[in-house]
């Protein structure tokens, strides 16, 4: 036991004298053994006490990075000491909580130590940062594993910090009663897809890539639990439509929804943008033959049509149309439609409803959206976010748009754009 811990001793002299947070963290790691016990077979061990004095040099982000590698009770009451020297008290209490939830206290009496002053604090209702690291996090979604650690990547410049994340990926095919078991045995502090019931039970960050398009309902809160969207709002893809449309002619518009479904908040927003220049015209969903439509249409006076309905329905429309101009938004990408529905969308302006990556064009939707998932959570850590609260704080800042369901995530125009298209000979391309 002397022979092995001499290295380490001579270890923690070399942090002692520097003072490096980095020979700390390096320090903990290599002291660090399975956590087996450690109050009741350890306590005396040198190595032990190497561990502790490490730990408690350490920063909430460096317990972090440790804790998303391997739950462990020394970790827990040295972020508890850690958050309460910084006087993050409400973090203090979740994090007391979690782990002796966890762990059995007669087992862990030092974490019972931590937690003693943590009594006089008001209940709050974070996620110990500890127990639910920011850098565990749970990719719920088949295949993003890619596109998602791309954009991590282009937002983490330090190579470190972008080794420590610890990606997990759960078969979706599990029985969601596992999943919230696995959850609680894991120190996951961010959830990526659409497990946003999951997220809440725990209360740490959920990002989905793609909006939940339900109808939206009165009772349920504006400010209760909602993922956020790795995509841009209605309101920014409005704006972007608009100008292009403006630039291009477009007077007065006329917006086509269906009385159902349809992308009810792109019209909503394009509506309170263009006030008196818009004219919305509903029409009963499922109907093929818009003749009659076309006239409430045209009668309007609008020179510009917005078709904001599934794209079957939109393809129905165009026949009846003649010859004004078309807006709407990649759904009605040429592509995916027959060969007179093509010609018929000739010249059409249209606006993403993704982010396109600035380091590429290759994405498709659920791809392009990982990767802005990717680059939000690795900005957040690369800024300093330590804890699902942190993080929850950072993305929230990002979140320029928001609806009973959604918070919709806005992304540096440099880092990614909204691409605005107009359809050329049967293909998109960039409106200039």
């Amino acid at each position: 036991m002397l022979a092995a811990a001499a290295p380490l001793e001579a270890e923690r002299d070399q942090a002692r004298k520097a003072d490096s947070a980095q020979l700390w963290l390096k320090l903990a790691e290599d002291s660090r053994v399975p956590p087996v016990d450690f109050e009741k077979s350890n306590e005396k061990s040198t190595t032990l006490k190497i561990y502790r004095e490490a730990l408690g040099h350490l920063d909430p982000m460096q317990l972090a990075a440790l804790s998303a590698t391997l739950p462990d009770p020394e970790v827990n009451a040295a972020m508890v000491r850690a958050l309460r020297a910084r006087k993050r008290d409400d973090e203090a209490s979740a994090e007391c909580r979690a782990t002796l939830a966890r762990w059995s206290p007669g087992d862990v009496p030092r974490v019972v130590e931590a937690c003693k002053d943590c009594r006089a604090v008001g209940y709050t209702n974070p996620a110990g940062p500890a127990s639910h690291s920011v850098f565990a996090q749970w990719l719920a979604v088949e295949d993003i594993a890619a596109p998602y650690l791309a954009g991590l990547r282009h937002s983490i410049a330090d190579n470190d910090l972008y080794g420590r994340v610890r990606p997990q990926s759960f078969t979706t095919a599990i029985d969601p009663a596992w999943k919230a078991v696995s959850m609680s045995r894991q120190p996951i502090g961010v959830v990526v897809g659409d497990e946003i019931v999951l997220a809440a039970l725990f209360r740490i960050p959920c990002l989905v890539l793609a909006p939940d398009t339900s109808p939206r309902d009165s009772t349920r809160s504006a400010t209760g639990p909602r993922p956020y969207v790795a995509r841009p709002g209605p309101e920014a893809r409005a704006r972007l439509l608009l100008d292009a449309a403006r630039r291009n002619g477009a007077r007065r518009i006329a917006l086509v929804v269906p009385e159902g479904g349809g992308d009810r908040p792109f019209a909503d927003a394009l509506e309170r943008l263009a006030g008196s220049d818009v004219v919305r015209v509903t029409y009963q969903p499922g109907r093929r033959e818009h003749r009659e439509d076309a006239k409430r249409v045209a009668a309007t006076g609008a020179n510009a049509v917005a078709l904001l309905g599934p794209p079957e329905e939109s393809g129905d429309w165009l026949p009846f149309l003649g010859k004004g101009m078309l807006l709407g938004s990649d759904e009605l990408d040429p592509a995916g439609f027959h060969e007179q529905a093509r010609r018929a969308l000739e010249g059409a302006i249209l606006v993403r409803t993704r982010y396109t990556p600035a380091d590429t064009l290759a994405w498709d939707e659920h791809s392009a959206a990982a990767w802005a998932a990717g680059w939000v959570v690795g900005d957040a850590l690369a800024h300093g976010a330590d804890s699902p609260k942190a993080l929850d704080r950072a993305l929230e800042a990002r979140a320029t748009e928001a609806d009973a369901s959604n918070r919709w995530l806005a992304l540096p125009a440099g880092i990614a754009k909204v691409e605005v298209l107009r359809v050329r000979g049967g293909n998109l391309e960039p409106v200039p």
